[in-house]
């Protein structure tokens, strides 16, 4: 696993605790968009900013793996970090959430 899917896997993990896995799987497939502000460590422009400069290249590289290029001229360099964080999560939240279920820690169902 990478930098970047890590860095998402454990926004997922921040996001869900307390959730039972149906609870959780609905949350990344409904509710999990970044625009929206229901991704908590994705809200601000210096958490956003700030995982884009961690993740820079593997970001990119996934842009341009899916052909994603939101203009930075409309955007400013912040707003376009801020994008691009958005996108990256949001491109890897459902598969990452998938590959690693067994490693995340679910409330039981109640009986």
């Amino acid at each position: 696993m990478n930098n970047l899917t890590n860095a998402v896997l454990e926004e997922i993990k921040d996001n869900i605790k307390g959730y039972t896995e149906e609870e959780a799987a609905s949350w990344v497939e409904n509710d999990a968009w970044c625009e929206n502000g229901s991704v908590s460590g994705l809200i601000y422009y210096t958490d956003t900013v700030a995982f884009f400069d961690k993740h820079e290249a593997e970001i990119l590289e996934l842009a341009n793996e899916w052909d994603y290029s939101p203009c930075v001229v409309d955007l400013g360099m912040e707003g376009f970090k801020n994008q691009m964080s958005w996108f990256a999560f949001e491109a890897l939240k459902d598969q990452v959430f998938q590959n690693n279920l067994l490693s995340i820690d679910f409330e039981e169902e109640e009986a």
